[in-house]
């Protein structure tokens, strides 16, 4: 048996990326230069450092020298004890704030409340009412993630 979903009226975040589309992948990991290796052998990634000023540099998974995606270091902060490394997918909405506390409102949780992501955007990670994780994303107007159809 099938069952079709009745989604609202289609939007888009004001970059123009259609809403629910996921945009970006991190690997969340306790061994960054392990991880990158075997990804840069398996998947044929490249890497490029993105600095993140006063934060560091986030390192960012490439195709044909356009990020995709990113890996960091999985710290405490980041789980319960004994979480495992994991991909973590992150979805466009029209606006982050909005969502999370719809996220709230229909029973989910939030993880990581919305937080800007200089001349990047503004996320959050929030869990549905089973538990599974996912970042919602809104990027800044004029600076469109690649899509992944």
């Amino acid at each position: 048996m099938t069952t079709q979903s009745n989604p609202t009226t289609e939007s888009t975040t004001t970059s123009g990326v259609p809403c629910g589309r996921f945009v970006w992948y991190d690997l969340i990991t306790t061994n960054v230069p392990a991880a990158t290796a075997f990804y840069t052998s398996v998947a044929g990634w490249g890497t490029q450092d993105f600095d993140m000023g006063p934060g560091g540099k986030y390192q960012m998974w490439t195709v044909a020298g356009v990020p995709v995606g990113g890996v960091v270091q999985l710290t405490p902060a980041m789980g319960a004890p004994g979480t495992p490394p994991h991909w973590m997918a992150h979805v466009s909405v029209p606006n982050v704030d909005e969502s999370t506390a719809q996220v709230v409102s229909l029973g989910g949780k939030v993880l990581s409340p919305p937080s800007d992501i200089p001349t990047v955007g503004r996320y959050a990670v929030v869990a549905d009412p089973q538990g599974a994780a996912i970042n919602l994303f809104t990027p800044l107007q004029g600076s469109a993630p690649q899509t992944f159809d």
